[in-house]
């Protein structure tokens, strides 16, 4: 039985690097795909002049407030970046279709803010 335990906390502790990594490329893809999911959704408010959430970035920051390797600066640098992509992409027009996709894209923010709560959690 001693023998059982000390192979598992060593496959474990084998491992760890590996699933700690895994953790670190979700945490950085969940927040990759909020910032340009906030974006899409400020430039589509701005080109629509529609009120949206003032907080959607706040919410982002403060999930991540636990974990210590983020730096805050540099993730409000990625949202500021993603902002001006979008505005270059998308333009400054109000397209047909855009207030519909605005609320699937709020659904899409609601579950990944929830996704991205979760993998801070779990760490």
């Amino acid at each position: 039985m001693k023998q059982t335990s000390s192979l598992a906390a060593a496959i474990f502790l084998a491992m760890y690097p590996m699933i700690q990594a895994q953790a670190d490329d979700d945490l950085s893809t969940s927040v990759d795909v909020l910032a340009m999911n906030v974006a899409t959704i400020r430039v589509i408010s701005e080109n629509c002049r529609l009120e949206i959430d003032p907080m959607l970035e706040g919410r982002v920051f403060e999930a991540l407030a636990a974990v210590a390797e983020i730096q805050m600066s540099d993730l409000v640098s990625l949202f500021l970046q993603r902002h001006r992509n979008e505005v270059h992409a998308r333009g400054r027009k109000c397209y047909p279709g855009d207030v519909d996709h605005l609320k699937s894209l709020t659904n899409i923010y609601q579950m990944s803010i929830a996704n991205l709560k979760e993998l801070v959690a779990a760490r």
